[in-house]
């Protein structure tokens, strides 16, 4: 009975991607997509699926976590069960590459599966804009860990670090590039383990082939800056800290270890094919001692483990952004009877629900209104 059901489900949603198949070009009628995470396994242990929710309107928006040119990131509740999650809502830029990024970001974080990797729970999509929900990680960002201790001693950076290494390895493994490591972009949840974020420049990139997109942050703050609190490549304007980064020209505090400036130089190489691979790094010098397996299984104790009250404390985050109303803006382009439709679908003939349309790493439930 089940295999038969199976199989009409597949047949059936098979024809709809067939009728459906323009995903790149979005139609005009309101579309709303929802996704909602298979069970995964997590450092070992069974992780249900989350339940089902029609729309953004589901979720109580709390306070405002930050801000950037095209999206906003919102605290937020679901109103089911009272769960935390952070909200990004994305504005869709009209320029294609652009747009690209932002599927493609989507993307990642639907295949991707990792301790040291934010997490995607939902993800909704209307004409103007795109919602990724997140885990809400309660530890801010590593930015703001620095701000607040100065200067971060090397066995805490070393940490860090190791935990990042994990993190880039597990996505290089997929063919996946990040583009865009800053310490802004490195989250701690709620124990302090880091947690990547903002897959905004990341891109699938076959195993030998280049990509020469210019992008990322330039006036970035790499790892190495933990120890020392500001970047490598130290000049007045972007013009000559890019100059500076091409010809390799960076200075390191004499205080600093052997080892740390041996990796240090290694990675800053000029030349792609002189910097060392995962593998390397991990035999390096820096590193000696770490047990890489429990490392990779959070075995390790946090060196900064952050003061969290209760789930929703926003104590690590910025208050610039915190104290931010949490403005109707980002909500207005949903179609708000769109959710009571879905509910009551015996009395909208015009309304079709496709559900369980899976793949190997979602399931995905499309609301299509005529």
């Amino acid at each position: 009975m089940h295999s038969f059901f199976d199989s009409a489900v597949r047949k059936t949603t098979d024809f709809w991607k067939l009728v459906f198949s323009t995903s790149d070009k979005q139609a005009t009628t309101d579309v709303e997509e929802t996704l909602s995470t298979v069970p995964k396994y997590s450092n070992g242990e069974f992780k249900p699926p989350e339940p089902a929710c029609v729309s953004p309107n589901d979720f109580k928006r709390l306070k405002v976590l930050g801000k950037g040119a095209y999206r906003k990131v919102y605290q937020v509740r679901r109103k089911l069960d009272g769960k935390v999650f952070a909200m990004k809502v994305v504005t869709k830029p009209k320029d294609g590459s652009k747009l690209r990024m932002i599927r493609s970001e989507r993307e990642i974080l639907e295949k991707m599966s990792s301790p040291f990797l934010c997490e995607m729970s939902y993800c909704y999509e209307s004409a103007k804009k795109r919602y990724f929900v997140l885990e809400f990680l309660a530890g801010g960002d590593l930015f703001s860990v620095c701000n607040r201790n100065f200067e971060i001693d090397e066995n805490a950076t070393r940490f860090y670090i190791a935990e990042v290494t994990l993190a880039l390895e597990h996505l290089y493994n997929h063919d996946v590039i990040y583009r865009d490591l800053k310490l802004e972009n490195v989250m701690l949840d709620a124990k302090g383990h880091i947690k990547l974020t903002d897959f905004g420049f990341a891109k699938f990139l076959e195993k030998g082939k280049r990509t020469s997109t210019y992008c990322g942050t330039v006036n970035y703050m790499s790892p190495e800056m933990l120890l020392v609190g500001n970047t490598p490549f130290r000049a007045d304007t972007d013009r000559k800290r890019r100059r500076k980064i091409l010809k390799g020209e960076y200075c390191t505090p004499l205080n600093f270890s052997k080892s740390s400036q041996e990796l240090i130089k290694s990675l800053l190489s000029v030349s792609p094919k002189q910097r060392p691979s995962f593998p390397q790094i991990k035999d390096s010098a820096f590193f000696c001692g770490i047990d890489w397996e429990r490392m990779a299984a959070r075995g390790y104790d946090p060196p900064l483990p952050p003061r969290i009250k209760d789930e929703t404390d926003i104590s690590q985050f910025d208050r610039c952004y915190t104290r931010m109303k949490v403005e109707e803006s980002p909500y207005k382009c949903i179609d708000s009877k769109a959710t009571s439709r879905v509910a009551t679908s015996d009395s909208a003939p015009k309304t079709i629900v496709l559900l369980n349309y899976s793949k190997t790493s979602a399931t995905r439930q499309y609301v299509i209104q005529f």
